[in-house]
């Protein structure tokens, strides 16, 4: 089972979201945006964004959890988003959370969502919910 790295080195993120302006943002977004589709095959579904405009940009992206998908699908959409850095970035992370899930099951509790912080300091929430 592979394991999905998600670290960047603190140049990468810090020159990916130390520009806080308009334009910037509006990269991020679209970019976020074009690859909607891709994200979807990733077994989340992609619910929302949020923009902080403080000292330093940062975005919060929200994700409910579908299904399951196989590693090889994993490795291809990681092979399918690879000149997209962000995009990747997102996607590693949410098969991180799956990977977490996968390996401390929580009684009843299912996974059911993944909020991601893109920004300086990157971060993810997960949220479950009692199973049927």
């Amino acid at each position: 089972v592979p394991t999905y790295e998600t670290s960047y080195t603190n140049f990468e993120i810090e020159d990916e979201f130390k520009d806080n302006s308009a334009s910037k943002m509006q990269n991020i977004i679209q970019n976020i945006t074009d690859s909607i589709a891709l994200i979807n095959k990733s077994g989340y579904e992609f619910k929302g964004i949020g923009a902080n405009l403080g000292l330093a940009l940062s975005f919060s992206l929200a994700f409910h959890f579908k299904k399951d998908i196989s590693d090889e699908d994993k490795s291809a959409l990681l092979e399918e988003a690879k000149e997209k850095k962000l995009v990747k970035l997102i996607l590693k992370m949410l098969f991180k959370a799956d990977e977490f899930y996968k390996a401390f099951k929580l009684g009843a509790y299912e996974l059911d969502t993944v909020n991601i912080t893109l920004g300086l300091s990157p971060g993810m929430n997960l949220g479950f919910k009692k199973g049927e």
